[in-house]
């Protein structure tokens, strides 16, 4: 504990030390500071994502947000592509499928995606197994806003927000506007999607839409095709009274072409090993959000949500087919209010979260001679938690505030398998201090600690091919020490810079020898810079860059100062855009991904690791005068068609008595036609 009060205090004496020069402009040149800082009258915009009705500003973490327009000028063709050009994060990919994507913040490797929570509109797409949020889940025609908080914000949202949490914010009920959407490309890409929003009296308002996204997939048996459909109601009384209902239905279905060799990587990279392996996905569900505004005494709100997710996969490769279902249930209240201390001002947050998850599974697999014998498996996995959690806000002054918050949580996990019935129950905490520094509106300075946990996934701790609980896992926990600044500055230029350090405990990996998953018998830490830098005109364009790096390493031990595999060290996003006229716009992106150890080489010494790769992207989009509303773009991926692969691993076969190597490849040359109409 010593080590950490001492670590910081020195990244606080940090943060405030580079307040020093922002302190003395604001306070002998008052004038002056009006003028460098950027200014505008739009409204400030709420982050959902804060669950306490903050604007970016206000949070002490490094916050990204893109808007619906970002997303459309810029021509990107789906979440995974957003993310990691505008958001700067990594993303591993697993057959070029959006609903196979497994994203990365701050250093993760191999499972990263448990790591960081995603949600739409507040429900969690994370799945309580060791499959990825499905991505597919979310067309871009519905999205208002995409928000990213780095960093762990397990006070506030408990498991999977580790690393970071990112909240897909949809289109809102309201002022009535139809668009409609198609795209084609290489591969047999195509998308087509409506969305509807509209109004009635006396405060009732609605929005709809339907997507459809199909895809030949850059290899053999990477095809996918999905049915998305959202509806939501809202009715508002006066602007202190709201309640929302809105539900979905998603329709997933898409191959599976497996891993290839090295030298089957060299050959054709765009070949499958398993070109019968398929999945199908069903998810549907509906959320209740309850918003009352009590004026001085604060804001109460709640949020009810339930969804069913059926999955079923035919593992032809292996003769065997598996089915797994999910029913979850979430109730959130929450009680925001402001409140006076000694005169000086508060803000607190205090809510509770209950979340259920009912999970049964079947695998069904045929005798393999020399690999397996046959056998049917039934389990069930059922979860409940129960979480309480405060967060309050100490204003010092109009500029610095103290920032507090803790969070306990219960786990209750039943398992049945091949070895009959076990309970177990596990208790966990968090909490954050943090140190937040405004000296004027868009910009702020923070320092900030917190502890943070993650449980395992149900596959982790239940081996759903024997059916055998796995008691011996423990949840990782561990702390995080950041500090970081951003500004809008001189109207025209955004920048950002954050600093961290994390240590954690009991680290879950996948054991390659006993393709069993154990804690990491030794500490791990991760030390890193996440920095932005963006210049933008109006008339002229903008350029922009963002820069990841991290030392993922094991902090003692056997394994002592080697790299975590599945990590690069560093990651460049350079994006720019130039207006050649008031309707013409040429769009460029750089991607840069240094080297990554392969998944399985904890001891660092397998000859092959996954290389560096730099991609070139560009586009044109094109919005005619003559037709508001009308937006047009073309573009191509990867111009230079380098072939490469960004997952890929090292495994003992006990049978052979050898280690091999496996590559998911990545797409090489793509292009892409959209066209939307908003009226």
């Amino acid at each position: 504990m010593k080590q950490l009060l001492i670590q910081l205090t020195a990244y606080i004496v940090c943060a405030l030390s580079i307040t020093t020069p922002f302190n003395a402009s604001a306070a002998e040149t008052p004038i002056q500071s009006e003028v460098t800082l950027a200014r505008t009258n739009m409204p400030p915009v709420i982050v959902e994502a804060s669950r306490t009705f903050k604007t970016k500003e206000e949070i002490a973490s490094h916050v990204t947000i893109i808007t619906a327009e970002d997303i459309n000028k810029k021509g990107r063709k789906d979440i995974v592509d957003v993310l990691r050009k505008d958001a700067g994060i990594f993303i591993r990919s697993l057959n070029s499928n959006p609903a196979q994507s497994q994203i990365s913040m701050r250093g993760f490797g191999a499972n990263s995606h448990g790591r960081v929570l995603v949600m739409v509109d507040g429900e969690r797409l994370n799945n309580p197994d060791m499959s990825a949020p499905n991505l597919l889940r979310v067309p871009l025609s519905t999205i208002s806003r995409i928000e990213v908080l780095h960093g762990s914000q397990t006070v506030l949202f408990g498991d999977y927000a580790e690393a970071g949490v990112i909240n897909i914010v949809t289109l809102t009920p309201g002022e009535e506007r139809t668009t409609l959407s198609a795209s084609g490309g290489s591969d047999e890409t195509f998308s087509a999607g409506i969305q509807h929003a509209g109004a009635f009296e006396d405060g009732v308002s609605y929005s709809a839409g339907l997507d459809w996204n199909k895809s030949d997939g850059y290899r053999q048996n990477g095809d996918y095709e999905s049915w998305n459909a959202k509806g939501s109601i809202t009715k508002q009384w006066s602007e202190k009274h709201q309640v929302t209902l809105s539900t979905f239905y998603n329709n997933s279905e898409f191959g599976w072409p497996g891993s290839l060799t090295y030298n089957q990587f060299q050959e054709n990279p765009k070949a499958s090993t398993t070109p019968d392996d398929e999945s199908k996905q069903k998810r549907w569900g509906t959320r209740l959000y309850v918003k009352t505004d009590l004026g001085d005494e604060g804001i109460l709100d709640a949020t009810l949500t339930a969804g069913r997710r059926e999955s079923e996969t035919d593992w032809a490769s292996l003769k065997g087919r598996t089915e797994y279902d999910t029913d979850d249930y979430a109730f959130s209240p929450k009680y925001s209010t402001p409140w006076d201390i000694g005169g000086y001002e508060n803000s607190l947050t205090i809510g509770i979260d209950t979340r259920l998850s009912f999970c049964n599974g079947y695998n069904h697999f045929a005798a393999i001679p020399g690999y397996s014998p046959a056998f049917d498996r039934y389990w069930e996995y059922n979860r409940t938690s129960l979480a309480g959690f405060i967060a309050n806000e100490f204003f010092l002054t109009d500029e610095i505030s103290l920032l507090a918050g803790l969070r306990g949580e219960i786990f209750r996990n039943k398992i049945q398998g091949s070895t009959g019935t076990t309970t177990e129950t596990s208790d966990q905490y968090a909490y954050e201090t943090a140190l937040l520094y405004r000296p004027v509106e868009q910009a702020k300075i923070f320092a900030r600690a917190t502890r943070y946990y993650h449980v395992p996934f149900v596959d982790e701790v239940v081996d759903t091919y024997t059916g055998v609980p796995n008691t011996d896992l423990e949840p990782e926990t561990g702390y995080t020490f950041e500090t970081g600044a951003s500004a809008e500055i001189l109207e025209h230029v955004t920048a950002g810079l954050t600093f961290y350090h994390m240590e954690t405990e009991d680290e879950i990996y996948l054991d390659a020898v006993t393709y069993r998953n154990v804690n990491a018998p030794d500490d791990t830490s991760r030390d890193g810079v996440e920095a932005s830098l963006t210049l933008a005109d109006d008339d002229i364009g903008s350029i922009g860059v963002i820069y990841n790096y991290v030392k993922a390493r094991f902090s003692e031990g056997v394994y002592e100062d080697n790299r975590i595999p599945m990590v690069p060290k560093q990651t460049v996003q350079l994006n720019g855009e130039l207006n050649l006229t008031d309707e013409i716009t040429l769009l460029a992106t750089v991607n840069h991904v240094s080297s990554q150890r392969m998944e399985g080489d904890f001891a660092n010494t397998a000859p092959k690791t996954l290389k560096p790769v730099t991609t070139l992207d560009l586009g044109v989009s094109y919005e005619p005068g003559f037709t508001e509303g009308l937006r047009l773009f073309a573009g191509v991926d990867n111009v230079t068609d380098k072939e490469y692969a960004n997952y890929g691993g090292y495994y003992y076969n006990t049978w052979a008595g050898s280690h091999n190597y496996y590559y998911y490849p990545a797409d090489a040359r793509t292009w892409k036609l959209t066209a939307s109409y908003t009226f």
